[in-house]
């Protein structure tokens, strides 16, 4: 499995070992995890960098995404990139799990993360080390049991053309497309509806 691990630069720096105590808690159960945040650091947040490098490091972590299974946001120290991750995350159908410290002092909710009901969309709050990383084990538990099969599915040319299409115009991936597609059709079908009504 793999996972795109993230918070603001604020969260890493006043909240560094909590940060790195749920790094070394995914990755000791032998997960993939992308750490992007803390690895470009220096890098990204603590010298001045030009618009260039900006784009670079969007596509970087654009394609990371992409390219993880879950995505675990710590968002403490609110961040606009951060809401831009959730987001983007979100757009390309992959579970997030939203973490954040409960501070007596400050009373505030994150009303877009509360109010967005998504079956792809978690939001834990914790007070210490051991409930942030039990909301992690939980959150990989339960994703793992969620993780989309893959199979080799065999194309005509002309719906490949179509797919080939489709992903420049609407800026998705062909496979995206495809589940999209095969949703809408069972979503529809009221004899699958019935049989998931008798399972349950």
């Amino acid at each position: 499995m793999k996972i795109f691990y993230t918070s603001s630069s604020e969260f890493l720096k006043e909240e560094s070992k909590l940060y790195k105590s749920g790094l070394k808690f995914l990755k000791n159960q032998g997960l993939k995890v992308q750490d992007y945040v803390n690895t470009n650091l220096e890098k990204f947040h603590n010298n001045p960098i030009s618009e260039d490098v900006y784009s670079i490091a969007a596509k970087e972590q654009n394609d990371a995404i992409k390219n993880s299974d879950i995505i675990i946001a710590d968002i403490t120290h609110s961040s606009g990139a951060i809401g831009f991750y959730i987001a983007m995350s979100l757009n390309n159908k992959k579970p997030v799990l939203v973490l954040r410290k409960k501070d007596k002092n400050v009373e505030r909710t994150p009303g877009p993360i509360i109010g967005y009901k998504s079956r792809l969309l978690t939001f834990k709050e914790y007070e210490n080390e051991a409930e942030r990383n039990k909301a992690l084990q939980d959150f990989v538990n339960k994703s793992k049991q969620k993780l989309d099969s893959k199979f080799i599915l065999i194309i005509s040319s002309e719906i490949d053309r179509y797919l080939e299409w489709a992903s420049q115009e609407n800026r998705m991936h062909k496979a995206q497309i495809v589940r999209d597609a095969i949703e809408k059709v069972m979503n529809k079908d009221t004899e699958y509806k019935r049989i998931l009504e008798i399972d349950k």
